[in-house]
């Protein structure tokens, strides 16, 4: 599918001067992640944004929807617009519940004293934590082994 110009709806302008604004922007199509980051996706728009502004974009909407934060890179007066994808949530409400606190002790003191099994587990809970990013992002269309 192409990139619709309709669709692209501007929310709000953070102004730091005359020529340093950033506009953000709501965006939504059943286009893919990939589709919707490849150079020369955002063409059509190309008079209405310029590097810097930020998308809030609903993917895939008959697929499997999924949102993510798109930043313009690059939007040349002629050849492809291009953009960064900042972040992507693919219809979580957190990416991974990992708590960063120190690993203690079975009997919860917080006296740091963690046995191996202790560290082991929390190692396997962020490990599971992290190939579930890497699959979603696979599913998004990204190659997030590489």
């Amino acid at each position: 599918m192409a990139h619709s110009k309709k669709a692209l709806s501007r929310i709000a302008t953070s102004d730091l001067g005359l020529t340093n604004q950033t506009d953000t922007y709501v965006y939504s199509t059943n286009d893919t992640l990939a589709e919707t980051i490849a150079a020369g996706y955002f063409n059509d728009s190309r008079k209405t944004v310029k590097p810097g502004d930020v998308v809030f974009a609903l993917i895939d909407k008959d697929g499997t929807p999924s949102h993510a934060v798109i930043r313009f890179v690059a939007v040349p007066a002629t050849g492809d617009v291009t953009v960064a994808l900042e972040s992507v949530v693919l219809g979580q409400t957190t990416i991974a519940d990992v708590s960063l606190g120190a690993v203690t002790g079975v009997d919860g003191t917080g006296s740091n004293a963690a046995s191996k099994a202790d560290v082991d587990t929390r190692l396997t809970t962020i490990q599971t934590a992290i190939n579930a990013i890497l699959a979603n992002l696979e599913a998004a269309g990204i190659n997030a082994t590489a």
